[in-house]
């Protein structure tokens, strides 16, 4: 009975030295970037790795960093999300692992950001949890030590390719939601010509009243009157569509080389703003006044009309 109560006891010591040895290390994972996400969207997972002990930690990262972590990630159905064809090629592939010691000191932490599509194919809209697996000795086989990470849900929304109302508001560069916020006149009508110069059209048409601005035409707002709600809708469409297709010479789509704001005036509801544009052409430069007028609509300025005067060449 002494015999077995004395190994008893020193089992119990070796654990707790075991546990007392081991570094408190905490690795977790978050989005690199928070912003609404669609199927073609990238989305970059960031992950760190803590030191929360009282010692240096040293661990091995691979130039490949598939070979340092992975992200599994499931439906909420619990279904496992598949492969990409790159992490399973690589995995597979009998090849040298080039890799550098890291040493992060107590209390510091280390950071590093890779795209998601590299791990896994995300198959459409939904949403998604996903859990990492750090390895600080490296991926080699699949019992290899690992330290497994929070849990981290996302949503992949519908592509709004095909609603024509939503697809007109995402920014065809950054392709995030664009929203009309409450900035100065002046600032507007900057951010309309700028985005014209860079052939971002939603950015471009989102301070502007297409509607008042077809009204303009006697002939074109009389057969809009004409119409019904629905083809009211259409025939706003085709007349986007129309400015982008047809840079009339004077018109408001018309791309400039240079602009500058000149005057700005406004009162509580209505404002007017002046600018100079310069169209350089190969022997000359054609210089125009462009007026833009404004309207204050729940704390934002619209564009509903302007009006275009040649000021000569240069």
């Amino acid at each position: 009975m002494k015999r077995s109560s004395k190994l008893f006891v020193v089992s119990i010591l070796v654990t707790v030295v075991a546990a007392a040895a081991a570094p408190a290390v905490e690795v977790s994972i978050g989005l690199a970037d928070r912003q609404i996400f669609y199927p073609d969207s990238e989305i970059r997972v960031r992950v760190t790795i803590m030191n929360d002990s009282a010692e240096p930690y040293r661990f091995k990262l691979a130039d490949r960093r598939l070979f340092s972590v992975d992200f599994d990630v499931r439906t909420l159905a619990n279904r496992p999300v598949e492969r990409s064809t790159e992490f399973t090629t690589r995995r597979a592939a009998d090849q040298a692992i080039f890799y550098r010691e890291v040493t992060i000191e107590p209390g510091e932490e280390y950071s590093f950001t890779e795209p998601l599509d590299r791990f896994v194919e995300i198959p459409g809209p939904g949403t998604y949890v996903m859990t990492g697996r750090f390895y600080p000795e490296l991926y080699s086989r699949a019992d290899s030590r690992a330290v497994t990470t929070n849990r981290l849900t996302f949503s992949v929304r519908p592509s709004p390719a095909g609603v024509p109302e939503v697809a007109a508001r995402i920014d065809e560069e950054t392709r995030e939601i664009l929203r009309r916020e409450r900035i100065p006149p002046d600032e507007v009508v900057h951010g309309t010509v700028e985005a014209r110069q860079r052939g971002n059209w939603n950015r471009f048409f989102l301070y502007i009243d297409l509607e008042s601005l077809l009204k303009t035409d006697p002939e074109r707002e009389r057969r809009y009157r004409a119409l019904s709600e629905e083809q009211r809708r259409e025939e706003i469409e085709r007349f986007r569509e129309h400015l982008q297709s047809d840079v009339i010479d004077e018109d408001i789509v018309t791309r400039p080389d240079t602009f500058e704001i000149r005057e700005t005036r406004y009162t509580q509801t209505e404002a007017t703003v002046e600018t100079i544009q310069r169209f350089e052409f190969p022997q000359f430069t054609e210089v125009r006044e462009y007026t833009y007028r404004l309207q204050r609509r729940d704390d934002i300025w619209i564009i509903y009309d302007y009006s275009v005067e040649n000021l000569g060449a240069e």
